[in-house]
């Protein structure tokens, strides 16, 4: 018979000659993501730890982004809330010829004077 030498559980090396215990087997660091949890407020996104507001959308991207509007009041008295962006109302919405003016976010129609019809359609000469 032959004998058959072995370390014990636990340990390593020549069991003819020396075993030792087995290093400890260290665990490979790993590199902590910094956008996760996410730094980042509403309405942004993180990248490489760095918040930043989504497009169409502004403010502090740390604490929260907003569109540009959500209500009329939110924009000057000139333009209106359209789409969360404050815009000019009037495009496309008065007739031929006539005028509008933007009064309180609303877009007003009227003819210019020496002018009659609806102004919502067409401005014709008196």
């Amino acid at each position: 018979h032959t004998p058959i030498c072995t370390c014990p559980e636990g340990y390593t090396g020549d069991p003819f000659t020396n075993c030792y215990p087995k290093p400890a087997e260290i665990e490979p660091v790993q590199e902590r993501d910094p956008c996760n949890p996410s730094p980042c407020g509403p309405n942004a996104q993180c990248s490489d730890g760095v918040c930043t507001c989504l497009p169409e959308y502004q403010g502090d991207p740390y604490n929260g982004c907003r569109p540009e509007c959500v209500l009329n009041n939110d924009c000057p008295r000139d333009k209106a809330c359209i789409r969360n962006k404050c815009t000019d109302p009037c495009p496309g919405t008065c007739g031929q010829n006539a005028i509008c003016q933007v009064i309180n976010h609303v877009p007003m129609c009227s003819c210019p004077s020496g002018m009659s019809g609806n102004p919502f359609v067409d401005c014709r000469p008196q």
